[in-house]
């Protein structure tokens, strides 16, 4: 019989969550991540989302779009740039 205190997903991401005696504990061994939370839905939805955020950092598109649009922005301001003081922060 399984543990009711412990879920494991196997389709397409191993997610594995055990109750560690406080709380539960939600672990992706594929992306080294781990969260946790009060229920296990809450420790699954946790990590659910620390992995579409470690998904949207490690995305090479989504960086290149990014620092073009930092380098739009850059050129864009150089054509309204003026001489003096300018406080940068």
């Amino acid at each position: 019989m399984a543990d009711p205190r412990q879920w494991e997903e196997h389709d397409h991401l191993k997610v594995i969550i055990k109750w560690d005696g406080k709380q539960y504990r939600a672990r992706c061994p594929e992306y080294d991540l781990t969260a946790t939370g009060k229920t296990l839905n809450e420790a699954r939805d946790a990590l659910w989302s620390m992995i579409e955020h470690y998904l949207a950092l490690t995305d090479t598109q989504r960086w290149n779009e990014y620092f073009a649009s930092v380098q739009e922005a850059i050129e864009e301001e150089a054509d309204t740039w003026t001489g003096g003081e300018h406080v940068i922060n």
